[in-house]
This record gives C-alpha cells, sequence and structure tokens, in this order.
C-alpha cells in the first residue's frame, strides 16, 4: 500500500519546484491522516488538507457548498477504532497513488508553463490519475476534470487581470454540493416527474 517517498523527502530535494502552498497542503495531509487514524497518506487527504486552507481557490469551493458538508464528508473517512496515532518520526509514507500523482502535477506545471507547482496541478493530476483515492470520490461526475480546470482558470484569470479587463468578464465557477452529484439528481427527478 505504501510507497518508498515520505514527506520528509519533499524538503529533501524531491519537490523542490513545489509551491509554498503545495508544501503547506501535503505537511497538513499528514497531521489529517493522523488525526483520522491512518498510517499512510492518500491523495485523499491531501484534498482533505486543502478543504481545510483558507485559499479563495481551496479545492472545498469546487467540492463542497458549504464546511459543514465538508465535515460531513470528512466523517466517513473516520477509521472506527484507532485513536490520534502518535508517531514518534516526522513522516509517514505516501501511497503509490499519491507518489504517482505528486509526479504527475509536474507535468501538469509544465503544461501550464508555471514556474512552481500549486495544488491546482496536483488535484488535475489526481483526477487524471484514475487510480488515486481523490479521483474516486468524483467518479460519477464526467465532467469533473473539465469542471475543476476551469474552476482553476478563473482563479488563475483573476490574478492576471489587467487595467483593461474587468472582473465581470470572469465568470465564477459556481459551487457544487456532495461533489456536484446532488444537483445533477434533482435534475434527473425533476424531468422524471415531468415525463
Amino acid at each position: 500500500m505504501s510507497s518508498f517517498l515520505n514527506v520528509s523527502d519533499i524538503s529533501m530535494g524531491v519537490g523542490e519546484t513545489f509551491s509554498y502552498e503545495l508544501q503547506e497542503v501535503i505537511a497538513k495531509s499528514r497531521d489529517i491522516a493522523l488525526a483520522l487514524g491512518y498510517d499512510y497518506i492518500s491523495t485523499l487527504h491531501f484534498f482533505m488538507a486543502d478543504c481545510e486552507s483558507e485559499r479563495e481557490d481551496s479545492i472545498l469551493n469546487f467540492a463542497f457548498r458549504s464546511v459543514t458538508e465538508y465535515e460531513d464528508f470528512k466523517k466517513h473517512y473516520f477509521l472506527e477504532g484507532k485513536d490520534y496515532l502518535d508517531l514518534i518520526n516526522d513522516s509517514l509514507p505516501l501511497t503509490v497513488e499519491a507518489e504517482i500523482t505528486l509526479r504527475m502535477s509536474e507535468t501538469e506545471r509544465v503544461l501550464q508553463d508555471h514556474n512552481l507547482v500549486y495544488a491546482s496541478h496536483l488535484f488535475i493530476a489526481a483526477l487524471k490519475n484514475e487510480t488515486s483515492t481523490f479521483a474516486a470520490c468524483f467518479k460519477h461526475d464526467k465532467n469533473a476534470l473539465t469542471d475543476l480546470i476551469a474552476f482553476y482558470r478563473y482563479f488563475d484569470e483573476k490574478k492576471n487581470v489587467g487595467k483593461e479587463q474587468v472582473y465581470e468578464k470572469i465568470e465564477e465557477p459556481k459551487k457544487k454540493n456532495k461533489l456536484g452529484c446532488i444537483d445533477r439528481i434533482k435534475k434527473l427527478l425533476k424531468l422524471l416527474l415531468i415525463c
């Protein structure tokens, strides 16, 4: 289940193009994994760590309508019967899918012509990595990758708006609830009731 790469390796050159933002997500994912009773880090823990960041472009604002919905989601991943693991060593092993996703995020950085790898690159890579636990959360949403790219593009454009541009030209992405599934189910039910 676990790989050879540990979180401490990130500071030893493996992730030298990782932004401070991404380094914070990786570090926070360790704390979340331990608090939930896991002795490894997966892309699911990266997801939860980013949800708990206070950035405007946090994945929380893509996947959930509120912090309460996120907290309900998080409860489903608490390992019953395991207390907070108090590990002496500084790092936890990454799952193979987490390691692959981190490596794929470097490719996303290059494709988007950025100097550093950001959380956006990580989550786009995670959705492209069909083995990731993060991608499994979105398996019923066929538009998840396209929607996620549009979500991050909105914030990239917002950061780079010139004086001649106006914020109103950039359409803010709609927040999803429970990973976007509930709205689609409601629409289907309405269609069924009409027929």
